[in-house]
């Protein structure tokens, strides 16, 4: 744990966690498994993951629709979530289809860098100092820039194309990263 007990220092997550997060599966079952394996590390260092949900309004997906329109319903008190109590039970509801989430703030934050909306410019424009732990490739071509817990609140668009979802160490402004 960290001096403000935010959870693990970053380092004790391993970059395993990452590669394998990262690789791409042979299938469906395999990528459930390795998301399943990927949110027991995460767990196990201290950081607190859940399951979204899809919104399947009319019995089909809908993408635009959800919390935020993520396409996914986040459980109540998500932001509030320790990686103490109950978390594999959790997880047992875990479903091909749904996400997995992992709670930021907790020893882990993520510099979300979207090509999409600038992000590649934004990116230049980051401090050259930023704690970077791991990096990993998006679905839709950015970036994830995990980085060690920078005690700040979460926010979109610090820079164009660039999110922080992190949260400080008195619980506040959490925010989290997909991980499946």
């Amino acid at each position: 744990m960290t001096d403000n007990d935010n959870g693990p220092d970053a380092d004790d997550v391993g970059a395993v966690m990452f590669e394998e997060l990262c690789a791409a599966p042979d299938d469906e079952t395999s990528s459930h498994d390795t998301a399943l394996a990927t949110a027991h590390q995460l767990i196990a260092a201290g950081i607190p993951v859940f399951v979204a949900k899809p919104d399947m309004t009319s019995g089909e997906w809908n993408p635009a629709g959800g919390h935020k329109g993520s396409g996914y319903w986040l459980p109540r008190g998500w932001n509030t979530l320790d990686a103490v109590h109950g978390q594999d039970g959790r997880l047992h509801a875990y479903r091909p289809g749904d996400a997995l989430c992992a709670l930021m703030g907790w020893g882990l934050d993520v510099v979300d860098i979207d090509p999409r909306n600038g992000g590649t410019d934004g990116r230049t424009r980051l401090p050259h100092d930023l704690p970077i732990v791991a990096e990993a490739d998006t679905p839709n071509g950015g970036t994830h820039l995990f980085v060690r817990s920078m005690n700040v609140r979460s926010r979109d668009g610090v820079l164009p194309g660039i999110d922080v979802k992190a949260g400080t160490s008195a619980g506040k402004g959490r925010g989290f990263a997909w991980i499946a």
